[in-house]
C-alpha cells in the first residue's frame, strides 16, 4: 500500500514541527520522530522506518511492511501536538509530544 505517487512534499519546517518524542499514555510506549536526511524517521523499540505525507496532517510508512497511517493533530492553540496511529484490524493508538 506505499503509492508513492499520492504523496505531497513538505517544507523542513512543516516536517520539523513533527519531531520529538510522543507518548502513549495508556501503554507507556514512546516513538521517537527525527529528521535524517531530510527524511522524517520514526524510531520504535528494536527498528526504525520513513515516513512521507499523504497530506498536511497524514503520513504513511515508506520501505517498509508495516501497513498503518499516522495522523498528527493540534488539540487546542495551548495544547501540544499527539499523534494518532492507525493499523486495520487495531484501535487507534493516541500518542502526546511530551
Amino acid at each position: 500500500m506505499n503509492n508513492s505517487s499520492s504523496l505531497i512534499e513538505l517544507i523542513d519546517r512543516e516536517l520539523e514541527a513533527k519531531t520529538g518524542v510522543f507518548l502513549n499514555p495508556k501503554t507507556g510506549n514512546t516513538w521517537e520522530l527525527y529528521i535524517q536526511e531530510g527524511k522524517l524517521m520514526v524510531e520504535v523499540p528494536n527498528f526504525s522506518f520513513q515516513i512521507s505525507p499523504s497530506s498536511n496532517t497524514r503520513f504513511r510508512p515508506l520501505n517498509t511492511l508495516i501497513n498503518l497511517e499516522i495522523e498528527f493533530e493540534k488539540l487546542s492553540k495551548h495544547k501540544t501536538l499527539c499523534m494518532h496511529i492507525y493499523a486495520k484490524g487495531i484501535k487507534r493508538a493516541t500518542f502526546f509530544l511530551f
